[in-house]
């Protein structure tokens, strides 16, 4: 190339175009001159021609190709880093240009170390965050970089900024972990968050955590008021009373209104208690509402408890009537289980046993009085307590009238015989005491009288009269025929 020949620089000499290199040409000079203006205004897309160059001037314009070739290259791998580091957010590709040395080469170590150090705070808060969105609070930002150096400035701030943000998270999550541990697995009511400097929303949340522990806390405590209550047997005062709402407010209702079925329910089966049990008014029945399952089941249960009662006691009020009356007919027939078939059986058994024992003394004072069997004896075998004692008192009353009979017609049968030296010497008592008297006091006038009509009809005592005071009717005309006859004989 000579230094007079001219050729005009392309249009597009001062633009740079990444995808196509342009070729200098014109004088050396200019040449060189426009070479070296394009390197300083940053269009490093230009070649010089070199061809006609010798010498010093062609290593002059290759050695400033070559620069204007590492400047475009160079330019095309900050290119490449910006849009696969900034907008590809490949973190992991660093400038490579091979057979760098001196300054380009720290100037590239010192971008990459650039890259290396903003990407590592985003790579740590990534790490952080990851770390934070599976549950594991442990992890935080260093506070140096890769290669030992403390971060300073804004990689510090944010680094410190994260990690207080994790510690409180951890504070946070540590405090309702422990509430809920305590209120859910414990059962220790009434704990609160206690997270210091919370602000926002984490204060919102933690606010509204302990409004719903609180909240909690009392609906338990009234709802153990109510089953203390209940347990108790108080039906009548206890209620849920706290203003809430939704699922709470159902279960208030609930609660309330199980209160209440249970509290109508006591009331009526103590009333029919009552009227069955103290009143004696049988027949009643529970009449509750609304009732089902096994507060049904329990309501029939009673009912049915109190008919079968009632059915019972009347059936028993017929027999125990009856047996009062003197009939034995009437017997239980209801059809009954364990200890109401043992009480059926003990009242059949008792009114057979009566029907038996009357049927026993009916008999005896039949063969007594109409027979004139004296000995007959009632005779039971299965006869005990009381009843046992009837029997023995009925024979004794047979033994003790056959007894009187048998010493009278003793007496009677030696008066008949003449003999009037028998007497009743039974051990009696009451009535019969002036029985006795009056039986010996007649054998003994029988035997006076006798004995002065014989002394009186002797030869020796003719014409004395029988004197005996005290003789009367039949007696008094005896004697005072004999008399007459010996004054008579005078």
């Amino acid at each position: 190339m000579s230094s007079s020949s001219t050729t005009p620089l392309p249009s597009n000499a001062h633009g740079e175009d990444s995808s196509s290199i342009n070729v200098l040409y014109g004088t050396k000079d200019d040449v060189f001159l426009e070479a070296l203006r394009c390197l300083k205004s940053g269009h490093f897309s230009v070649q010089l021609h070199t061809t006609e160059l010798l010498g010093v001037d062609k290593e002059i314009a290759d050695t400033l190709n070559e620069v204007l070739d590492f400047h475009h290259h160079f330019c095309n791998e900050i290119h490449r880093m910006s849009v696969l580091v900034g907008k590809e957010g490949k973190l992991d590709e660093r400038v490579n240009i091979p057979h760098t040395s001196g300054s380009w080469k720290e100037c590239i170590s010192s971008i990459n170390n650039v890259i290396s150090d903003v990407v590592q705070p985003t790579t740590e808060v990534v790490r952080v965050i990851d770390a934070i969105s599976k549950g594991d609070l442990s992890q935080s930002i260093p506070l140096e970089s890769h290669d030992g150096t403390p971060l300073q400035g804004e990689f510090r701030r944010n680094a410190e900024l994260v990690n207080n943000f994790v510690d409180q998270l951890n504070s946070f999550t540590l405090e309702v972990n422990r509430v809920a541990q305590e209120v859910g697995s414990e059962g220790k009511l009434g704990g609160q968050i206690q997270v210091k400097g919370v602000a926002g929303t984490w204060k919102d949340l933690a606010d509204n955590v302990n409004t719903m522990v609180a909240n909690f806390t009392s609906q338990t405590h009234e709802i153990v008021e109510v089953a203390k209550s209940v347990t108790n047997g108080d039906l009548y005062y206890k209620r849920m009373r706290l203003d809430v709402k939704g699922e709470s407010l159902e279960l208030k209702d609930s609660i309330n209104y199980m209160v209440d079925h249970l509290s109508t329910i006591a009331i009526e089966v103590s009333r029919v208690a009552l009227e069955v049990g103290s009143e004696g008014k049988l027949g009643g029945q529970a009449e509750v509402k609304g009732v089902a399952g096994v507060w049904r089941d329990l309501i029939d249960i009673v009912n049915t408890l109190v008919v079968n009662f009632t059915i019972q006691t009347r059936v028993s009020s017929e027999v125990t009537t009856a047996v009062a009356i003197g009939d034995f007919r009437k017997k239980i027939a209801c059809d009954l289980k364990g200890e109401c078939l043992e009480l059926k059986n003990d009242i059949n058994t008792m009114v057979d046993k009566l029907d038996s024992l009357t049927s026993e003394i009916m008999r005896i004072i039949h063969e007594v009085e109409t027979n004139g069997k004296l000995s007959s004896q009632v005779q039971v075998k299965w006869i005990t307590g009381e009843l046992k004692d009837l029997c023995n008192s009925v024979n004794q009353l047979i033994h003790s009238f056959e007894s009187q009979i048998r010493i009278s017609a003793h007496v009677v049968s030696g008066i008949t015989n003449g003999d009037f030296s028998k007497r009743h010497v039974l051990e009696v008592k009451g009535d019969l005491i002036e029985y006795k008297n009056m039986v010996n006091a007649m054998v003994s006038q029988l035997d006076l009288i006798t004995s002065e009509i014989i002394r009186v009809s002797q030869p020796e005592n003719a014409g004395n009269a029988i004197q005996i005071e005290g003789i009367n009717g039949r007696w008094k005309e005896l004697i005072d025929a004999v008399n007459a006859r010996n004054n008579a004989s005078k």
